[in-house]
């Protein structure tokens, strides 16, 4: 199963790309970058930035421009087209550690799946199945761009996370408020 970190956003309410944001000294992608490298060898990031080139791991343009999350899932889909389903991360979680990424991968039973914390869905966070390409480009073709209604679309089991972990791994960063709290988390 190949890995795809979503780092195409235009992070707007942060005044500057997430991504690249130092985060206790080190960019926020890189996080994700390490944190999924230990379930994944195939690792991709989405993204039209070149400045993503950095971090030495394959950057794969968005197919349609403009699309928010779906069309990056999108791209993702048409990338891994011969693969039965492919994970997909934001890059701006980087609270996520590894037995979060393996809990998803363990409870993958051939339909998508998606995490969850206290009935909050992430679904930047979780594994697609390809077969569902054709849906989303009639998502695509109507315009019809929220993930939550491609999600409720597909056989997607929502994997509650707090049954299993004491914290929300899922905090992102939108805002420079969810950045400083999140900054006092994260141990440089």
């Amino acid at each position: 199963m190949k890995a795809y970190i979503l780092a195409g956003g235009k992070s707007i309410r942060i005044g500057e790309d997430k991504g690249l944001k130092l985060l206790a000294g080190r960019p926020m992608i890189s996080y994700i970058i390490d944190t999924i490298a230990t379930s994944f060898t195939e690792i991709f990031i989405l993204s039209n930035q070149s400045s993503y080139d950095q971090f030495q791991l394959p950057i794969i343009a968005d197919e349609i421009k403009e699309l928010g999350p779906l069309g990056a899932l999108y791209t993702a889909m048409k990338h891994a087209e011969n693969e039965e389903a492919i994970f997909i991360c934001s890059c701006d979680t980087p609270l996520i550690q590894a037995s979060h990424i393996q809990y998803l991968v363990e409870n993958y039973n051939a339909k998508n799946i998606v995490a969850s914390y206290n009935a909050q869905i992430h679904p930047l966070i979780g594994i697609y199945q390809t077969a569902h390409l054709p849906l989303l480009e009639k998502k695509i073709q109507q315009q019809e761009l929220k993930m939550m209604s491609f999600i409720e679309e597909t056989a997607t089991l929502i994997l509650p996370f707090e049954k299993k972990f004491n914290f929300n791994p899922f905090q992102n960063v939108n805002t420079p408020v969810d950045f400083e709290q999140i900054q006092k988390q994260i141990q440089p």
